[in-house]
């Protein structure tokens, strides 16, 4: 809003008065200054770019995290050359390692990657959550859950795997296929 002078009186006025307060003159209509009006179109247009920009940054993230975390254990491991399935016994290998949460492999695997260990052993030696295959009784079996790719959630599931370590029983854990044997579960 801006001030203008009355055309009778010159006294300040308001821009969008339509008659002056002091004297009653008319304003004229081509002294009134009408803000120019915004299309709506640009502000609906600007907004949609936006959303389309947020849209791709979040799926740009996503999809990096996503691989960052499949490296990781990628990195770790060659394969699943042996054909390990779900319902398979394996043994596990001593320089084999595994945690509960298959996010947490993937951490530990990228420390080990990029050869630091204390970060590694930090994560792994967080037992029941992680084990490292050094810490494990070399008899001891596990039942093969699933299989994704190079990796795969193990865990305790019969009575001969559980009398090995019962400290486990409850938890399963994530690894590497190719740290794995197959193997026959004992007989209890």
């Amino acid at each position: 809003m801006a001030l203008i002078a009355c055309s009778e009186c010159n006294a300040e006025v308001s821009d969008r008065a339509t008659a002056c307060p002091r004297c009653g003159n008319p304003i004229a209509a081509t002294q009134h200054q009408e803000p120019p009006k915004r299309s709506g179109r640009l502000g609906v247009g600007l907004g949609i770019v936006g959303l389309v920009g947020i849209f791709v940054i979040a799926a740009t993230i996503s999809a990096n995290s996503s691989r960052s975390s499949t490296s990781a254990t990628a990195d770790a491991t060659t394969g699943n050359e042996l054909g390990i399935k779900a319902d398979d016994v394996v043994k596990m290998d001593k320089a084999s390692f595994g945690c509960e949460f298959e996010h947490k492999f993937a951490e530990a695997a990228e420390h080990y990657n990029q050869k630091e260990y204390s970060a590694w052993a930090r994560i792994v030696n967080d037992a029941p959550w992680c084990f490292s295959g050094g810490a494990l009784n070399p008899e001891q079996t596990w039942t093969v859950l699933q299989v994704r790719g190079r990796i795969m959630q193990i865990s305790q599931t019969t009575l001969a795997q559980y009398k090995l370590d019962p400290s486990r029983h409850k938890h399963s854990y994530w690894t590497a296929t190719f740290w794995a044997t197959k193997a026959t579960d004992p007989k209890p």
